[in-house]
């Protein structure tokens, strides 16, 4: 997600504003000290079209980094 949102030109902070959500709480998401809300899984992909796999790191490459 952290590489996903550099790639695309937006900040936490432009995220944040996006999702009406304090820049904090954004980065703890991101950076994975704080769980995703389903609202903000569907909210992600209704605006940017990504996955909730995706968004939450449970992908192919993920996995095979983390074995």
């Amino acid at each position: 997600m952290k590489m996903w949102l550099n790639a695309q030109g937006i900040t936490y902070r432009d995220l944040a504003l996006q999702m009406d959500q304090s820049v904090g709480t954004i980065c703890k998401k991101v950076n994975r000290q704080m769980r995703w809300q389903e609202t903000d899984l569907v909210w992600l992909f209704e605006n940017y079209g990504l996955s909730s796999d995706f968004v939450i790191g449970n992908t192919k490459e993920h996995c095979e980094e983390v074995a």
